[in-house]
């Protein structure tokens, strides 16, 4: 019976967590890259650094103490304390399956497999957004698209899909992030 109680508390903290990050649209992908960086123990230096990187200049309603405490209160990190001022970020086991499971690269896949007619789009836009592309820039490079006009479906669904991915980023202009980059490699081939 007290087993039962255990497996139990260890399901509901699990889906927890899946369900505070998913309750945070805005801060999704960050929350997922906080605990990727953090699979191997990290200074709290260093991890309020990679947030940043991770948040690349946009304006935020939560600074990266309340995004470290979101994880924390959600079982997704541990905290410890070596003293001196020495504290250090760990990913849990149940941070480490939600991360994997959010990682860009199987996002993208997912994608390409639910969105499948419109994956030469997606690349196409990875491609383009190489180079910092305006969301006009984006509608030009995809100007004549069959497939688009046909379905009357918008750059910006394209867009706000591999953003949700977190291949696509937003730094004044649309950017292919590093796994985006990966993923034109894998795919078009």
């Amino acid at each position: 019976m007290i087993q039962n109680e255990i497996d139990e508390l260890d399901e509901q903290t699990d889906s927890s967590l899946a369900r505070k990050i998913e309750s945070e649209p805005g801060y999704k992908t960050v929350l997922y890259g906080i605990l990727r960086f953090c699979g191997t123990p990290r200074r709290l230096s260093e991890v309020e650094q990679e947030i940043k990187a991770l948040l690349s200049g946009r304006s935020c309603f939560h600074s990266p103490q309340v995004l470290m405490n979101i994880l924390i209160e959600n079982g997704g990190l541990t905290v410890t304390d070596e003293g001196e001022g020495n504290i250090l970020l760990q990913t849990t086991e149940e941070g480490r399956e939600i991360a994997s499971a959010s990682c860009p690269a199987t996002l993208v896949d997912e994608l390409f497999k639910r969105d499948s007619a419109y994956k030469d789009i997606y690349l196409s836009i990875l491609i383009s957004c190489s180079e910092p592309k305006t969301l006009d820039e984006i509608e030009d490079i995809l100007v004549g698209n069959e497939v688009m006009a046909s379905e009357n479906i918008l750059a910006s669904y394209f867009i706000s899909e591999l953003e949700e991915a977190g291949v696509l980023r937003w730094d004044v202009k649309w950017k292919t992030a590093q796994d985006g980059l990966a993923a034109v490699q894998a795919y078009s081939s």
